[in-house]
């Protein structure tokens, strides 16, 4: 499955703590910028004035950020063009970012529809499975049985996309059902009265 789209914000360069700026940056890095409608690969020049610098330090900071990720194997800036692109490692990173960030946009109105996500990782996959349960609670799945979790809102491609991601679409489960057991004190759970 393709990457979620994202939007990412950008504030001035003095307003980002220490290893904040790192993340929007390799953000960026991965979904591109949009310059006349079409998502390209930025370069160095149209990264650092995304950030609005507004002194030397400022842009000191933003190009230090870059050349980190470069030391680390995560990018590839092209001399010729100063074009940057991610590089596997870069990916994996991106990748790991939009995990813990991805969120499941809730509709203003109930669909009926209860989600249910199953899974049966095996023993040995003891973290994966840790990391899974984790990402569903910050979702907001609610345990409804030992290995099922269940939610009211359509989260297929988020789900599909953590799936990809930890390599256990095999073990994993996505379920619709319109009528569960216990459905009152799901409702209540997560306000749908």
């Amino acid at each position: 499955m393709k990457n979620p789209t994202i939007h990412v914000i950008v504030r001035s360069a003095g307003e980002y703590k220490r290893r904040e700026m790192a993340k929007v940056i390799l953000k960026i890095l991965g979904a591109g910028i949009i310059i006349g409608g079409v998502v390209v690969a930025p370069n160095m020049i149209q990264v650092i004035s995304l950030f609005d610098p507004k002194n030397p330090s400022e842009r000191r900071r933003i190009w230090r950020s870059i050349k980190h990720f470069e030391q680390k194997g995560e990018i590839r800036i092209h001399k010729k063009s100063g074009k940057i692109t991610l590089t596997s490692q870069g990916k994996e990173a991106y990748s790991k970012e939009l995990i813990w960030d991805l969120q499941v946009k809730k509709p203003l109105r109930w669909d009926g529809k209860w989600r249910i996500v199953a899974f049966d990782i095996p023993a040995k996959r003891t973290y994966v499975r840790h990391a899974l349960r984790q990402k569903l609670d910050d979702l907001g799945f609610a345990l409804y049985q030992r290995s099922l979790y269940i939610f009211p809102y359509d989260c297929r491609k988020e789900i599909s996309f953590v799936v990809d991601y930890f390599k256990i679409r095999r073990y994993v489960c996505y379920i619709e059902a319109e009528h569960i057991e216990g459905a009152s004190k799901f409702i209540r759970h997560f306000d749908l009265a």
